[in-house]
This record gives structure tokens, C-alpha cells and sequence, in this order.
């Protein structure tokens, strides 16, 4: 363990290696590795990073990858209609895979024509769902290439990546089905995670004979570590269906550098591994790391270095005990403490794909996104669904306008990126404008997006000026769309002002996003339809252009979960435990079938973003007989 005795080498080789785990989004790199290798880099400590999530898709997505993968289902005992249609067209695949990829990394855009012929590429179940939006716009009969007219405008770049993102998903869905069910395109085994009642769960499919995905992770292990012959291995870990493929690496570095020290931090350790108390956690890593990263790890390699350095914030074991370092408490360094590092990135390689014509998520997958924050922390951190106990949520530090702005520029000039996201769960609507009024007044560098409250901040003279500083997005939670479910909720918002936030927004000529929940605490049956309603009306008056709905889950850390009476639920508690805590189950007063509404909610939102279905009665998108919404039909025209 790191504060034991450190073996000579390792006080000589203090090199950081930076690792994405897979599986995460490809079409830029997480956020966490240039961040934190840019502060070490400022601190004279080398680092370096490894995107072990793209590595892997790109090894799969390859003509040798596919070979595999060929052979992996002709022995698989089950395959489905997906896997069947790869492997009779197979030849096909293998010769069009590596240059669709190259085309969807924009080396060779010149390939959109022959991939617009639709003869190609081979064309899986995904394509048919050409068929049905071509059926939702009342064109059943018209040629497919002119529903991609109707949906893209002649965007024929636009078009042809959407046809190549198909191509792509039947591949991975052949996978799924035939060699490892675990697999998605940006996410692994997060079932598995979320679902484990212990950690052996976890324990014995790591250690178990695996999948050629298994393989493939194994390899691109042993290339890394060959090439970069690191010290410290720091594995950030933002999402559930990253969990496990990060610890398929650790136990893999085991093997081959017995000596190399492994921490694990991000996200999803932050939120969802507070409890642990497996000391056998403790095989496959040696530390980790809760909340802001920057700290906790200079005083890892402190150590590495020989120095008696008290550890912050860090789990560790010691025999069969789990104990957990808090160290001298002491501000963390701002987001923009230091220049983002893409040191070890090859960032021409990132993938773009559009996964759907719908303009924002296009927007979100097809660019090449560099990722900043503008602070650490929630400066509203009241939200009762929110987990605001945590350290990482209720401590807030902002950054300053003017450095955040010369960071985009170093940014943008390293990587010949034109575009950023600000990553910050809700951005402070002041330093926006601080933000604004700068880059407008130095000329803006490049188009960004953002994550907001709807709050009354943002004007419509706000919203201008973001527009002409270069936001081109904003996404935002109008969660249950409905004013006593904010109260409960404590957003500090009604769903008129989120409604006018938007408006200005839209006139500014900036697309908007919402995040929606459904199956609040006490959300009755009728709130969750005039929900929908609200929404149909925000679509058809243009305020959104974008939505997602999920469902309520319980966080471990919210108000809701340390007062549930006070919400009108009551925790359930059971004699099975959980190794990842990601959410709580409980009763809820109000009964509810939330899965049926849940289904038509998507399915509406699924085809308002679109632009289909905007005319419809709500009603008509559920299972199951509704009541009528109660909202008028003009109700946002007034709000607006």
C-alpha cells in the first residue's frame, strides 16, 4: 500500500497514468484525465492518459476486430436476428467498417456520397427505423433518402453520418446478442454493478473465464502499460457501466506490474461508493479517492516519492480493515486551476456519431467537445432529489471569467477543437455573464454549451448575450413540469418561469434541452399527464427543442432520503444489501403505475423531437386509459 515503504524504482518513476475505463461516450475525451493531468503537469509530476474506453471500441471496430467477433458468434450458443444478419453479411462488414470509422472521425468525409447510396454499407435491423419515421410523416411510399431529406435538411454530411451511426449500432447490437450481453457502445456491465448484492458478485465475473471483450480489454492493458511503464495508475470512474471494465484494467496491471500503485476516483466512486467496507476491494486497487481529485492524488505521489505525506480524503485497508483518510482539511484548487493536458490522447481519433436526426442530441454526440468547468459545486445545492450532503455538491468554488476564458484558448489551440462544454451540473448565471461579456469583448473563440437552472436570472438580454458570445445550447431540469412537485422538490423554480427562461432562449437562437423525472414522491397519475402536456406545449411553441424523461430513483445522500415523511414516502428496509448504493427503495403514499406512464412518455418525447405527434391528445401515447390533462391548450402562450 502507498504510505508503506516504497520500493526504490517506484521513488525514481513518478509517471501518472491518466485511464478512461470503458465504456463511456467516444466522441471526445471525459473530462476528468485532462483536468487532472494538466494540474499534476503544473506541479512538475509527468502524467500521461490512456482512453481505454475508445482503445477498446476501436479494436472492435476494426477488420480484425470483426474477424474476432465472426468468430466468437459461429461458437456462441444463442444468437438473435442481429447476429444472424452480421454473420451472413459478414465479408461486407469487415470491408466497410474501417472506413466508415474513418469517415465518422472525419477523415473521410469525401465517403458520405457512396454511404447516401445506400448500397454501401449493409443495412441491419437498426435502419429500419428509416422506415418508420418515414411512416410518421405520412410518407410510406416515398424513397428513404428522401425521409433524410425531410429530417436533415440536405445535410448530407449530417445524413451520411446518421446512416454510418446505424451501421455502427447493428454491429454492437450483434455483439450484445450473441457474445456478451454486458456490451453497449457507452456503457459495460452496468447491470451487473448496479444489480450486485455483494461485491462477489463483481469479484467472480472479473476473475471468471470472460468474453472477447474481456480479451480486448486485457490487451489494450498490456499495450498501455508497455508503452507508458507507469507508477500510478488513476482510474476515474464517472458512471455505473464504467465500474467494472476499470477493475478488469486493475486486475490486469496486477498481473503484469506487481509493483504499480492503482487509485480509483470519479463520479460514480464519489456518489455510489461511500459505504464500502470489502477490504477485498483492496485486491485490484490501493486507494480511493472521494470528491475533487487534485488533492488526493498530489499526496499519493508525494508518497511515491518518499515523502511523509497524510493522505486526503482517501479509503484504504489496512489486513482486513477499511479505513478512510480525511486529512488536513484544505481548500481544493478551482476548476481552472491549470491548462487542460491531452498528453497520450490521440484526439484524432475520437468517433462522431448520430444516433438520431434530432438537431441538440446531434449536437452532443456529433461534436468533438473540449470539457471545462466554470465551478466545482452546486451554487443552489437545494434541490431535494440532489444528493446535497455530499462534499462534491455543497462546496462550491467557482472560477474566475477571465482565466476560464484563456483556458478555452489554450484549449482550443492544443486540441483544433472548435467547440466546449461546460460540464457543471447547474452554471451560475452571474459568472455566465462575466463570461459572456468577455469573450464579447475580446471577439468569441468558439461555440459552447451549457448546463442552467431555468431560473428568472436568465433574461432575454442574458440570453442574447450568450448567444453572441457563442452559446449555442442550454440544458436544464424542469424535472416533474409541475409547480407542487418544484415546491416539494425545492427547485426554486415554477414552470412559468422555466417556460419564459426557455422563450428567451429560443428568440436568443439558442437550442434548449430539458431533463424531465416521472414517479416523483406523491406524483398522482393526472400531474404526470398535465406533465406531458406542458411538454407537448413547449415543443409546439418551440421553447424545447430536446427532452429527456427518466424515472425517479431515491439518492443516498438527498433530503428526501434523510427526511422521506417530509415527501410523503417511507424507506423500505430490507436484509439485502448492495454493494454499489446507488439509489434507496422505499413506499410512496400515492400508488401509481409509473412504468406504463413512463412508457408513453418516451415513446411522446421520442417523436416531439422529431417534430411528429406535436398535434395528437396526449392521451393517445399510453397503454392504458388516462384522464384528460387539465392544462389549457394555450397555457405556455400565456406563461411566454
Amino acid at each position: 500500500m502507498i504510505g508503506a515503504s516504497t520500493p526504490p524504482a517506484l521513488q525514481k518513476r513518478t509517471t501518472v497514468l491518466f485511464i478512461t475505463p470503458p465504456l463511456v461516450q467516444c466522441n471526445s475525451p471525459y473530462s476528468a484525465g485532462p483536468r487532472l493531468a494538466g494540474f499534476l503537469r503544473s506541479r512538475r509530476i509527468a502524467a500521461a492518459q490512456w482512453d481505454a474506453s475508445l482503445d477498446l471500441i476501436l479494436s472492435l471496430m476494426s477488420a480484425e476486430g470483426l474477424r474476432r467477433v465472426a468468430v466468437a458468434l459461429r461458437t456462441a450458443r444463442h444468437v438473435g436476428y442481429s447476429s444472424r444478419f452480421f454473420l451472413r453479411n459478414m465479408r461486407q462488414y469487415i470491408a466497410t467498417v474501417e472506413p466508415a470509422i474513418a469517415f465518422l472521425q472525419g477523415r473521410q468525409p469525401s465517403l458520405a456520397t457512396r454511404i447516401l447510396s445506400r448500397r454501401f454499407l449493409p443495412e441491419g435491423p437498426r435502419f429500419s427505423v428509416i422506415a418508420e419515421m418515414g411512416k410518421s410523416i405520412n410518407c410510406a411510399n416515398t424513397a428513404s433518402t428522401d425521409v433524410l431529406e425531410f429530417f436533415f435538411a440536405g445535410d448530407k454530411q449530417a445524413a451520411a453520418r446518421y446512416l454510418a451511426s446505424l451501421f455502427i449500432d447493428d454491429i454492437a447490437d450483434a455483439i450484445r446478442e450473441g457474445i456478451d450481453e454486458r456490451f453497449g457502445l457507452s456503457r459495460f456491465a452496468e447491470e451487473l454493478v448496479l444489480g450486485a448484492e455483494s461485491f462477489d458478485e463483481i469479484r467472480d465475473a472479473l476473475e471468471g473465464p470472460g468474453t472477447l471483450i474481456d480479451s480486448l480489454i486485457d490487451e489494450g492493458t498490456n499495450r498501455a502499460l508497455a508503452r507508458f511503464q507507469p507508477s500510478l495508475l488513476a482510474i476515474s470512474i464517472p458512471f455505473p457501466g464504467a465500474f467494472y471494465g476499470a477493475f478488469k484494467i486493475a486486475r490486469r496491471a496486477r498481473a503484469i506490474l506487481p509493483d504499480v500503485r492503482i487509485v480509483i476516483g470519479g463520479g460514480f466512486v464519489t456518489r455510489q461508493l461511500r459505504s464500502v467496507k470489502d477490504p477485498r476491494l483492496f485486491d485490484y486497487v490501493d486507494h480511493v479517492v472521494y470528491d475533487s481529485g487534485e488533492l488526493p492524488l498530489l499526496a499519493i505521489v508525494q508518497t511515491l516519492r518518499g515523502k511523509r505525506q497524510p493522505l486526503i480524503r482517501t479509503l484504504v485497508s489496512r489486513g482486513k480493515k477499511v479505513l478512510y483518510k480525511a486529512g488536513a482539511s484544505q481548500p481544493a484548487p478551482p476548476p481552472d486551476a491549470a491548462p487542460l493536458d491531452y498528453t497520450g490522447l490521440d484526439l484524432r481519433k475520437y468517433i462522431l456519431l448520430a444516433e438520431t436526426p434530432n438537431p441538440m442530441i446531434r449536437m452532443w454526440t456529433e461534436g468533438p467537445w473540449i470539457k471545462l468547468s466554470l465551478a466545482d459545486g452546486c451554487y443552489w445545492a437545494r434541490c431535494a432529489f440532489c444528493d446535497t450532503t455530499l462534499r462534491s455538491v455543497k462546496c462550491f468554488k467557482p472560477a474566475q471569467a477571465e482565466r476560464i476564458a484563456r483556458r478555452m484558448r489554450e484549449a482550443i489551440s492544443c486540441t483544433r477543437w472548435p467547440g466546449i462544454h461546460f460540464t457543471d451540473e447547474a452554471a451560475p448565471p452571474n459568472l455566465l455573464r462575466k463570461l459572456s461579456l468577455h469573450l464579447t469583448q475580446h471577439g468569441p473563440i468558439s461555440k459552447w454549451w451549457v448546463n442552467i437552472r431555468f431560473e428568472p436570472s436568465f433574461t432575454p438580454a442574458l440570453a442574447k448575450l450568450m448567444a453572441k458570445a457563442g452559446c449555442v445550447a442550454v440544458t436544464g431540469g424542469l424535472e416533474a413540469a409541475n409547480d407542487r412537485l418544484l415546491r416539494l422538490l425545492s427547485k426554486g423554480i415554477t414552470v412559468a418561469t422555466a417556460a419564459r427562461v426557455m422563450s428567451a432562449f429560443r428568440d436568443a437562437g439558442i437550442m434548449v434541452h430539458a431533463y424531465l423525472m416521472y414517479g416523483c414522491p406523491t406524483q398522482t397519475t393526472q400531474e404526470t399527464v398535465d406533465a406531458l402536456e406542458i411538454v407537448r406545449q413547449l415543443f409546439e411553441n418551440r421553447c424545447l427543442v430536446s427532452c429527456h424523461w427518466h424515472r425517479f430513483a431515491l439518492a443516498p445522500f438527498s433530503p428526501i432520503a434523510m427526511k422521506p415523511k417530509r415527501y410523503g414516502i417511507r424507506n423500505v428496509h430490507t436484509a439485502v444489501k448492495t454493494f454499489v448504493c446507488d439509489h434507496l427503495s422505499y413506499r410512496d403514499s400515492v400508488r401509481c403505475d409509473h412504468d406504463m406512464l413512463g412508457r408513453g412518455l418516451k415513446k411522446a418525447a421520442y417523436n416531439y423531437m422529431l417534430g411528429l405527434g406535436l398535434d395528437m391528445d396526449v392521451r393517445r401515447w399510453f397503454e392504458k386509459p388516462v384522464p384528460a390533462p387539465t392544462i389549457p391548450p394555450d397555457a405556455i402562450l400565456r406563461m411566454i
